[in-house]
């Protein structure tokens, strides 16, 4: 996780069935990259540095990463049953 960073997620439950559509926004992000990406990891307490994402994006897919380090990505999820995080990573 990075300092400064502010995340949100547009839901904290999910509905059962063919998956959610869920909004995840970032801001204040210094020095915004190419190659940052927004990921969702479970379970929420693993060690991110160990397990691959169950899902990504990279993060200049929103047109505002770059000049603004702040954006929204929309990501469908499934219930996985678990606890669940999104990070932005570097």
């Amino acid at each position: 996780i990075l300092p400064g960073v502010h995340m949100r997620v547009s839901k904290n439950t999910l509905q059962s069935g063919r998956g959610t559509w869920v909004e995840v926004s970032w801001d204040g992000l210094k020095d915004p990259k190419y190659d940052d990406w927004i990921a969702l990891y479970v379970p929420a307490h693993a060690d991110l540095t160990s397990i691959a994402p169950a899902k990504f994006q990279y993060a200049f897919s929103s047109r505002t990463h770059i000049p603004h380090g702040s954006g929204m990505l929309r990501f469908k999820v499934i219930s996985y049953r678990q606890d669940m995080v999104f990070a932005l990573v570097r």
